[in-house]
């Protein structure tokens, strides 16, 4: 059970990770099970916690635990004060994409404010950021080098093209 001064809590399918150690080790409670399990769930406290990041290693899964999250949070018996903030990661950036940008239905409630993350986006815009680089095309050679076209290079590359737009009809 959680202690009433627990300020994190962490929930973990397998008992037997290097992570879950790692939280035993300094204290951090450790709850083995499913999040998707509502018992589970409330016996890490999510209807008392002011923020939850959802990242269990693929988007179906981060959603499917953030919709679970909504549902008890929503289900619950006495109004929030202020909504719960479920920072969920989304890693496919086309998937992420869509759901931030579909109009139809908010993913969020009243209570919840379910928010899209994806790492790879920003981490290339925290790394650029640290890098100072210039604001315009005119990056002198080897100031930077980008090797691969993985997640964190193809958003490097977006970061990079939004920054320093060049003019139409010039090559730099």
């Amino acid at each position: 059970m959680r202690s009433a001064g627990q300020k994190v809590v962490v929930i973990d399918r397998a008992d037997d990770t290097v992570n879950a150690a790692a939280c035993d080790q300094q204290g951090i409670p450790v709850i083995r099970g499913d999040a998707t399990n509502s018992d589970v769930l409330a016996l890490a406290g999510v209807v008392h916690a002011r923020e939850i990041a959802v990242c269990a290693g693929d988007d179906a899964t981060n959603m499917d635990v953030a919709l679970h999250i909504k549902t008890l949070v929503s289900n619950g018996r006495k109004p929030r004060s202020r909504a719960l903030v479920v920072h969920t990661e989304m890693r496919d950036q086309w998937l992420f994409s869509r759901l931030i940008d579909h109009d139809r239905q908010t993913l969020g409630s009243h209570d919840v404010d379910l928010r899209l993350f994806n790492t790879f986006e920003n981490a290339a815009r925290l790394l650029l950021k640290l890098l100072r680089l210039p604001p315009g095309p005119e990056i002198e050679g080897g100031a930077f080098v980008i090797v691969g076209f993985g997640n964190l290079g193809h958003q490097i590359i977006l970061h990079l093209i939004r920054a320093a737009p060049a003019p139409l009809g010039i090559k730099t």
